[in-house]
């Protein structure tokens, strides 16, 4: 009977959850991270060839340490045997994105990055993010939320420079954005690392423009020059 009533509790529970309507906050999550509500897309590179770069869904903003770095890798992965390798260098990142639906009240990013090195430096190794790249001004694109490895072993949210996580070398380290349009000129975001939730705050505070025009998802391969894998990417709406 003990067990029934916890289940039924539970499931009241998690009822609660999807009925409530999102409170916009930067104090906490806002849902359980787990399952996504709806998936606009996701991609596992799977459907891709080997050492190619994915360029019908994929786009190469900049070429970090050369085009022919950027591609489709079969060695490794983290869900199936095909994932997105991406290599920087100093003073050039190597920059993808992929379209997202604009003007969405809350957005989700999801993705499994898998940095191969680590040096004691500041400069960056991986970062995934929203993207948006105007014609005119903001010339090299604005990064909104962005989430960052270090290559000291720090995991940074960069709007503000907090230290929310720890990586180390070959290990898979799942990176979650959710980004919400609060009352006003506003954007929240919520991270996750490993579903694990580690930071609220605002995202592209004084950006002009930011708020209507996120445009894509970006991933990078930073100036650190280290190999870099993505995988089992998932963009969601709630």
């Amino acid at each position: 009977m003990k067990k029934i009533l916890a289940f039924a509790l539970g499931t009241i529970i998690i009822g609660l959850f999807l009925a409530v309507p999102i409170v916009l906050s930067a104090t906490g999550p806002p849902y359980p991270i787990a399952p996504y509500p709806t998936i606009v897309w996701k991609d596992n590179f799977e459907s891709y060839r080997c050492n190619k770069f994915p360029s019908k869904t994929w786009a190469i903003v900049f070429n970090g340490a050369g085009t022919s770095n950027q591609h489709v890798s079969c060695t490794v992965a983290y869900d199936g045997t095909h994932s997105l390798h991406l290599l920087g260098t100093n003073g050039w990142s190597a920059t993808v994105s992929r379209n997202v639906p604009l003007n969405i009240n809350t957005i989700g990013l999801s993705v499994w990055v898998y940095p191969t090195a680590t040096t004691a430096t500041t400069l960056y190794v991986a970062t995934v993010s929203f993207f948006w790249k105007p014609t005119t001004t903001y010339q090299w694109g604005v990064h909104i939320a962005q989430v960052g490895f270090l290559g000291n072993g720090k995991i940074v949210y960069e709007d503000d420079g907090s230290t929310i996580g720890t990586w180390t070398p070959n290990t898979w380290v799942k990176i979650t954005i959710i980004l919400c349009k609060g009352n006003g000129n506003i954007l929240f975001a919520w991270v996750y690392i490993n579903d694990v939730f580690v930071y609220g705050g605002d995202a592209a505070y004084g950006i002009t423009g930011a708020l209507s025009n996120v445009q894509s998802v970006s991933l990078e391969g930073q100036w650190a020059g280290a190999d870099v894998y993505f995988d089992a990417v998932e963009v969601f709406t709630l």
